[in-house]
């Protein structure tokens, strides 16, 4: 099991899996929002994340329940970051992943995580 629960920002290293461009990949943040074997034995060891960028373009604004932006100092971040909730990933919950900050995201009632 690990032992980062939801809602932690860690450190991940994505592989390339669309030549076109569309997911991300190599090293960068990202937020566990789903710890499978807390529900019981999974099949594999995996964790659910959504990758997080500095990039925030201007379909965020248009899009702000698909785009949340997590501001400077949630769960460790070192810049403003929008969460790519489009690009949920399960990753090997074997993958060494390094916790960016002791705290974790906040959820955010209002769902616009600003």
């Amino acid at each position: 099991m690990n032992p980062l629960g939801n809602r932690a920002v860690v450190t991940v290293k994505l592989p390339v899996h669309n030549l076109q461009g569309h997911e991300q990949e190599g090293y960068r943040p990202a937020v566990i929002v789903g710890v499978p074997d807390a529900l019981g034995t999974p099949r594999y060891p995996m964790v659910l994340i959504v990758p997080l960028s500095t990039q925030i373009r201007p379909w965020v604004k248009q899009t702000p329940k698909l785009y949340p932006v997590l501001k400077t100092g949630m769960g460790g971040l070192t810049a403003d970051s929008v969460a790519l909730l489009d690009n949920l990933r399960a990753i090997d919950a074997n993958q060494k992943l390094e916790q960016s900050h002791q705290s974790a995201v906040q959820a955010d009632p209002g769902g616009s995580g600003r």
